[in-house]
């Protein structure tokens, strides 16, 4: 009791009534790697990959709303908005920062060094009331009596001060770890491979810098000094190295002669080893490749699944933490004892892109009855509806008139305060068409710039196009019909389309010169927003 006395008197010092003291750059020494690139946090944010894996994922993670329910109706999802801790994750957990701020930093610094950790500020009674981040590379952990007590090495004005926390008053967000109190430092680990691609960075900055043209040599018959060699290298270094005085002419005299060496294996090998280098770093942070820009071994077939595995495997097995670290420290002993409440992301935002895809399954357990609606509006965060308890397959007649009715009767209902559910629908198409049309369109206009045969390309690309089409709209048709709507056939609609897109293409081709065929081109694709519309209405129609 005496240490935790004296750790809750550290409360009322100057460094925690001015939070804002906190906010500070320290030096990261970092670790060497075998490339000899010293490499810390700072060092590899300066590397792209690094720079987009981690953004990518917190900003994943921070951009999910956090919310606080009440649990003490099972049946009900209540939103917990009086508790102390519903505001911190929900408006702002401190004057400085809104939660999705506070979020990306604790992953970014999760992500880096292994650990994201923020100060809980309680007031009087325990309650919590801020909720700060503290940078992790300035947090000492000591293990007493296996309890883990938090120092952090604030620096304060002319003096460097201690203090320490105990961890009940600690958020932290660990990565992988081996004894459950400090997580990996991704980093140090990784140290080779982000080495080695600032080592090839750099090498490239050599290369380009000498406008990625070969070395030159000098050759003479004769004999020349030292100073004359000196003085006639550094005049063709200053008229011709560098991008500024590419292709300037050359004048040699006095039977000079200017030999190109060739290219090296290291150079031409250079685009190669970025490749590499970057498909490594998405290995260390478990995010699939296409996210940091290299699409090169993922396909539309592939893609969404690789998205659903980033969702699954990657970000939520944070969320989980986070979730996990919310409830124990936010929450007192008493109502974690209760199982009173429980902090929730909202991730329906992960799974937006495979939205056809839950709404099916969601169909499929009802239909088998082993889910109800208010079972599935749980699983969407949405309050329970009156009769939306009854297990009953919507799609058989029921024995029971009056609960088939009363089924009804909610369904309507629901259809009639959902003005937007066709817009829903048609939202669902227009984001599967958009995406077929993007991969149309950016297809078509890279045939336009290389292919000499454009039109037996045009040909071949239609047919394959037209099944790849159908499939990715398949699932919308099961959605639209499902929810009562009428759908055309994607055969005819699908059809239709792209045949009026090889005959629009056909006639730019016909029509158009050498010179400005690519462009001619260009301005027929940059004209097809309104044959988009055209085909969703072909696709989904009304009740």
């Amino acid at each position: 009791m005496k240490l935790l006395n004296r750790i809750r008197g550290l409360f009322t010092n100057s460094t925690f009534r001015n939070p804002a003291d906190w906010f500070w750059k320290s030096t990261m020494i970092g670790s060497r790697s075998d490339s000899g690139i010293v490499v810390n946090s700072d060092k590899a944010m300066t590397l792209a990959w690094v720079w987009q894996a981690v953004n990518t994922i917190s900003n994943d993670i921070a951009r999910l709303p956090v919310l606080l329910y009440d649990k003490r109706d099972p049946d009900d999802r209540i939103r917990a908005k009086t508790h102390p801790g519903y505001a911190l994750l929900k408006r702002a957990p401190n004057p400085y920062m809104s939660p999705k701020t506070l979020l990306s930093v604790l992953m970014k610094n999760a992500l880096l060094s292994g650990n994201g950790i923020a100060w809980i500020q309680r007031d009087g009674r325990g309650a919590p009331i801020g909720l700060y981040p503290l940078p992790p590379e300035n947090v000492n952990l000591e293990v007493i009596n296996n309890e883990p007590i938090y120092v952090v090495q604030f620096p304060y004005q002319e003096k460097s001060e201690k203090v320490a926390l105990n961890f009940r008053d600690v958020i932290h967000i660990k990565n992988l770890t081996n004894n459950g109190y400090w997580g990996y430092d991704t980093i140090s680990y990784a140290r080779n491979s982000i080495g080695l691609g600032l080592a090839t960075e750099q090498h490239g900055n050599r290369f380009f810098k000498n406008n990625a043209r070969p070395s030159v040599v000098l050759e003479t018959d004769g004999t020349i000094d030292k100073e004359r060699a000196d003085n006639l290298l550094a005049s063709w270094n200053e008229m011709h190295a560098g991008s500024n005085n590419a292709y300037k002419t050359a004048l040699l005299a006095g039977g000079m002669k200017a030999k190109v060496m060739s290219i090296n294996n290291d150079n031409a090998q250079w685009l190669d080893s970025r490749k590499f280098q970057r498909q490594e770093v998405a290995s260390w942070f478990n995010i699939p490749p296409h996210k940091l820009g290299d699409s090169s071994k993922t396909s539309f077939s592939s893609l969404e699944a690789e998205n659903r595995s980033y969702a699954d495997m990657t970000l939520m097995n944070w969320i989980v933490e986070i979730e996990q670290q919310l409830d124990n420290k936010l929450l007192t002993a008493r109502q974690r004892q209760r199982d009173q409440y429980n902090f929730e992301f909202l991730t329906a935002g992960l799974l937006r892109a495979d939205l056809i895809t839950r709404y099916q399954s969601y169909q499929i357990g009802i239909s088998s009855e082993f889910l109800s609606p208010n079972e599935v509006r749980k699983l969407e965060n949405m309050p329970n509806r009156e009769g939306g308890d009854s297990y009953q397959n919507p799609n058989t007649k029921s024995s029971n008139v009056e609960v088939e009715e009363a089924v009804e009767d909610e369904v309507a209902e629901e259809v009639e305060e959902d003005n937007g559910l066709e817009n829903a629908l048609r939202k669902l198409v227009d984001d599967r068409v958009a995406r077929m049309m993007r991969i149309e369109n950016n297809k078509v206009s890279r045939a336009s710039q290389k292919d000499e045969n454009f039109v037996n390309w045009m040909d071949n690309f239609y047919k394959d196009l037209k099944t790849t089409f159908i499939e990715s709209l398949n699932p919308c048709v099961d959605t639209i019909r499902a929810a009562g709507f009428h759908a055309d056939e994607l055969d005819e609609s699908v059809g239709k389309y792209l045949e009026e897109s090889c005959e629009r293409l056909l006639e730019v081709a016909g029509t158009a010169t050498f010179e400005n065929f690519e462009s001619a081109i260009a301005d027929e694709l940059a004209n097809w927003d309104v044959r988009k519309q055209q085909l969703i209405d072909s696709i989904i129609g009304s009740k």
